[in-house]
């Protein structure tokens, strides 16, 4: 049996006062240049941390800012003006139009050929609303968008939409939304599949202390012996956890406070070393209402009727809700097949291995390594401080 960490993310994007079915060509040419994919590689990265730091620090956290991002950026596409500025600094884009649609395209293709992670968007328009063929063709193109003709008057259209979400995301999210508001004229959603089995075998280790921010907890944690990337910068210490195919890992930082800088600093100082690593299961199931975050983080203009979406349509438009929900596990079902086959399980044996255990609150990140240029690109992130709480 193997282990999987199923990470799933939605995000809708309603906007108020904004054909047929058709599906995204996935040719694609690359002709960004190591430093702009670099670039906007970090800005994602940026955005995950200043999206993390929005939220309430004293619950456990876990968002898509990937998922976001391909949620957000093409509203953005036909925001003009103050709108339009906000909303590529909020979301640390950048504003040449080429670069961010070929970054967006090229990372679309890339994701989804890894084989580990599928991503999906879809653009829904009011039926017979006036929307510019020009924008409509920019979303198709850069962003994969599938477009749909609905009617959001209708409550069929929520049905439709959820199992949309049910379908792309495997079942484990199967509605985004209870009731859509009838003055919406045009809506994304992105979702978001994710699965991997640790490269490295973990086995079940008991329960075990966790300190968390409100007291000691008894939860069942996993351990592993084997060659991890490490690294230690100012006292604050990560490991990174491959999966499967080496494409992707999880980093681990068992901090209070984490800055990108330093995060940066850690990716960049990574060390392989024998580690014995503990760490806890654990779940989580999240909803977010985004809004007063994108508030926060400078998205202002684009959620009042004051915002110019005349690059969407020549009528009068603006954001009206951002929902984003997300599911994770992170455990040891099937990891015995796993780890029959990791090396680093017979070397146990011989090798004196450093412990490191997690049994504090701590930062984790989700990532793709992009090359040794690049370091790594956050697709999910996340904060534990409670191993108890999974809401």
């Amino acid at each position: 049996m193997k282990l999987r960490i199923l990470a799933i993310l939605v995000i809708c994007a309603c906007v108020c006062g904004c054909v047929s079915n058709s599906k995204p060509n996935l040719a694609v040419s690359t002709n960004s240049t190591g430093n702009n994919v670099s670039t906007f590689y970090l800005g994602i990265n940026s955005f995950s941390f200043k999206l993390l730091d929005s939220l309430d620090s004293g619950k456990n956290q876990f968002v898509s800012p990937l998922s976001i991002e391909f949620a957000l950026a093409p509203v953005a596409e036909g925001a003009c003006g103050t709108a339009r500025s906000e909303m590529l600094n909020a979301l640390c884009l950048p504003s040449n139009d080429t670069l961010r649609r070929d970054s967006f395209r090229e990372l679309y293709v890339e994701l989804n050929e890894s084989g580990n992670l599928s991503l999906a968007n879809a653009l829904w328009l009011q039926r017979g609303y006036p929307v510019k063929e020009s924008y409509i063709s920019v979303v198709k193109k850069y962003y994969f968008a599938e477009v749909h003709s609905v009617n959001f008057e209708n409550a069929e259209t929520v049905k439709i939409i959820n199992e949309w979400v049910g379908e792309k995301t495997r079942g484990k999210i199967n509605s985004i939304v209870d009731r859509i508001d009838p003055l919406t004229k045009l809506a994304l959603t992105s979702a978001v599949y994710f699965s991997g089995k640790w490269l490295h075998g973990f086995k079940k280790a008991g329960l075990m202390k966790f300190y968390s921010i409100n007291g000691t907890e008894k939860v069942r944690f996993m351990v592993s012996s084997s060659y991890y990337p490490c690294a230690n910068v100012s006292g604050v210490e990560a490991v990174e956890i491959p999966y499967s195919g080496e494409n992707f890992s999880m980093i681990i930082v068992p901090a209070k406070n984490l800055s990108l800088k330093t995060f940066r600093d850690l990716v960049k100082n990574m060390k392989i070393k024998p580690i014995r690593i503990y760490m806890p299961e654990f779940r989580l199931e999240k909803s977010y209402d985004l809004k007063s975050s994108l508030n926060k983080l400078g998205i202002r203009i684009a959620f009042t009727p004051s915002a110019n979406f005349s690059g969407i349509s020549n009528k009068k438009l603006y954001i009206g809700c951002v929902l984003h929900k997300t599911y994770l596990k992170v455990d040891v079902n099937g990891t015995v097949a796993s780890a029959a086959t990791y090396t680093g399980v017979v070397a146990t044996a011989v090798r004196n291995y450093r412990t490191v255990k997690i049994d504090r609150p701590f930062y984790f990140f989700i990532v793709e390594k992009t090359g040794e240029k690049n370091g790594r690109l956050i697709l999910f992130a996340g904060r534990i401080v409670n191993i108890g709480d999974s809401s």
